[in-house]
């Protein structure tokens, strides 16, 4: 309302056009931004991809108390077998393989350390050595 001269009041019958013209602004854009991909149609192929389609778990290696190393659940001769075989496994998973080293807590820690370097020599690239959880006091 305005006070006009003497005093009176009058009303002003004008229409706000900021924002209408702010919602007209944001449909144009919308409809620039659809119009040309309802053009190109809808996919018709996914792309495809050179990457292994199912992911492997971990390779396990298990090392017990008296020395004795399992890859899996097959048992190794440390020096002889493991290397030759952890290789085959490795470039069976691809890139990316983890190896997982369980080994028994009365365990030396020579042999576990020689069982690490062989991973290494391998070709792992992740090590992980798996521990127990302590037990709460």
């Amino acid at each position: 309302m305005a006070i006009g001269p003497g005093g009176r009041s009058r009303t002003f019958a004008e229409i706000n056009v900021t924002p209408l013209a702010d919602v007209m602004i944001v449909l144009l854009v919308i409809a620039m931004v659809t119009v040309p991909a309802l053009a190109r149609g809808p996919v018709r192929t996914l792309p495809t991809s050179d990457a292994p389609r199912e992911r492997r778990g971990p390779i396990e290696v298990s090392i017990a108390a008296d020395g004795s190393v399992f890859l899996g659940a097959e048992a190794l001769s440390v020096a002889g077998e493991l290397l030759p075989r952890l290789r085959a496994l490795l470039s069976e998973h691809g890139e990316g393989a983890m190896v997982v080293v369980k080994a028994e807590q009365r365990l030396r820690f020579a042999i576990l350390e020689d069982v690490l370097r062989l991973c290494r020599e391998a070709g792992a690239e992740e090590l992980i050595l798996a521990t127990r959880a302590r037990s709460p006091l």
